[in-house]
């Protein structure tokens, strides 16, 4: 606890007081959503008649629905693991396209190798296979595979080691051999509850390791009930100029924003000027695909599940330094179709979000750069948050730095620059603060932005995505019994994470210019040792 940089037991700048009643109300609302869901509320029909098998589409959606494994997943997931585990393997579990790609891979084969003799295979969800969140916040532990099984879901086990707990995704195709599957470690909970003390010091240790190693440089800040517990900022926002980050450095955020662009939407429709079920034609009747504009509702758009999938791919980045405006996405993506039936499954879209902030500045009448300030942030008290584009200097931005991914894994540190994209947007790449989110988090539970029924609207959970679920434009799971809300985000040279836990009032924010899992991983490690309230 000697660094400079790590402080903690002051008074934050949020500070105002705990939990407001709006807050307590949601709170109430949603552990009972939570916990309905949890026991298995969504399987209420009385006989799970399985589809025809030869209908592969229709099985996977049967599944994710009632939260039925595919046949023999688990024994398979084990051999999969056994068999790479060997250091010999033969790949006799997995179908031949992921074998290749295995083979290609010695530090995800090295990594499942040092895993450890396994105790113990845990169902706990079906997912979805939303592709775009693994690549863009790169949660796998070394690389994505492509989910190359048409609407397949992802069974998801915790596999304990005698070392180690991971989670595991896993996907069968028809033949029951493994098509896809990606893992991430988990952090395990100590063996008994810590104290303040105890907290801050594990906690200061280990991000002081993860400076020291290269694997974390930002800045990380966790109060309760505003009050600063820890503060800490380590690395370098500028490795060339050998500027240190602060807690005051601005990071960008990745899709954190996604949040402010659900509240921004949900205050337009509590003046009654978006409707949540009304098609995006209502708002944007120009849009260049009119039989798509006329069967996606703002509804979709905020829960992942219109079907408008990914920007990123070749046509993003041909295009990738003419996107100047939220219309320019319109105009380059705008003529597809949808990726299936709108509201039929969850499928994670920054498009999607772009999309909303379009509905934002047709219906506001000032750009969505403009709304966002003057309603969310300053509001907020947010003065270091905002979407300066990237060719204009921001006193107090720091350089991100990436490792781009090779086909073998990480390739070279360098800066993030050229992978950039001019401005951040509605779905993510503005920039913020570890203080600004702390105090975004304060005005969210206070209903500062939003009155109580538009609060509990935006944070009750509409869509089931495996061990958490989606609200709009927030994340909702449970973490040592405790619910949390909020949202992370990734991308070249940058990695975030704002956790907020409602019923004991603690708040974790955590901004990285690295890529993730820098302030994801930092985040995991507080969220399991958080002292009892």
């Amino acid at each position: 606890m000697s660094n400079p940089l790590l402080r903690t037991g002051r008074d934050s700048a949020a500070r105002r007081s705990g939990p407001g009643l709006c807050a307590r109300a949601f709170i109430t609302l949603t552990v009972l959503v939570l916990s309905a869901a949890r026991a298995g509320s969504e399987m209420s029909s009385a006989a799970l008649t399985r589809p025809d098998r030869g209908d592969w589409a229709s099985v996977q959606t049967w599944r994710f629905e009632h939260q039925v494994p595919a046949p023999r997943s688990r024994q398979t997931l084990q051999r999969y693991l056994n068999d790479i585990r060997s250091g010999a393997p033969e790949y006799s579990q997995v179908d031949a396209e992921h074998a290749e790609w295995l083979q290609i891979q010695p530090q995800m084969r090295a990594g499942i190798a040092m895993l450890g003799e396994i105790r113990s295979i845990r169902f706990m969800a079906v997912a979805p296979i939303h592709d775009e969140e693994l690549y863009v916040q790169q949660r796998c532990a070394v690389s994505c595979p492509d989910p190359v099984v048409s609407h397949a879901a992802a069974d998801i086990y915790h596999v304990l080691t005698d070392t180690t707990l991971t989670e595991w995704r896993i996907a069968l195709d028809p033949a029951g051999k493994v098509d896809w599957a990606v893992y991430r470690r988990l952090e395990m909970p100590p063996s008994h509850p810590l104290t303040r003390q105890q907290f801050t010091t594990a906690l200061g240790q280990r991000l002081q390791a993860d400076v020291a190693a290269d694997r974390f440089a930002g800045a990380v800040a966790i109060t309760r009930n505003g009050r600063t517990l820890l503060e800490f900022s380590g690395g370098e926002a500028d490795r060339a100029q050998h500027i240190a980050n602060r807690v005051t450095t601005k990071f960008r955020n990745g899709s954190i924003d996604k949040m402010f662009t659900a509240v921004a939407i949900l205050q337009l429709v509590q003046a009654g000027a978006i409707d949540l079920n009304a098609p995006l034609a209502t708002y944007v009747p120009d849009y260049p695909n009119p039989n798509v504009a006329r069967n996606i509702t703002i509804h979709q758009l905020l829960t992942h599940t219109a079907g408008t999938g990914s920007i990123f791919g070749p046509r993003f980045f041909d295009h990738l330094k003419e996107f100047r405006t939220l219309e320019d996405y319109v105009r380059v993506f705008g003529d597809r179709e949808l990726l299936f039936p709108p509201g039929s499954r969850f499928d994670y879209s920054n498009f999607g979000y772009i999309l909303l902030g379009v509905v934002v500045e047709r219906v506001s009448g000032q750009s969505y750069y403009q709304y966002v300030d003057e309603h969310v942030f300053r509001p907020a008290g947010m003065t270091d948050t905002g979407f300066v584009p990237e060719d204009v200097q921001v006193p107090g931005r720091a350089v991100g730095y990436t490792r781009p991914m090779r086909p073998d894994g990480p390739g070279a540190l360098q800066r993030a620059d050229d992978f950039l994209e001019y401005r951040g947007t509605s779905a993510g790449g503005g920039y913020t603060t570890v203080a600004d989110l702390q105090r975004f988090a304060h005005s969210l539970l206070s209903c500062k932005l939003l009155s109580p029924a538009a609060t509990r609207l935006l944070l009750t959970p509409k869509v089931r995505i495996g061990v958490e679920q989606y609200a709009y434009g927030f994340y909702i799971g449970q973490q040592n019994g405790q619910l949390w809300i909020g949202h992370g985000g990734g991308g070249p040279g940058q990695n975030g994470q704002l956790r907020i836990f409602p019923q004991s009032g603690y708040v974790i924010a955590a901004l990285a210019n690295l890529d993730a899992p820098a302030a994801d991983a930092v985040t995991d490690f507080a969220a399991v040792r958080l002292p009892a309230p």
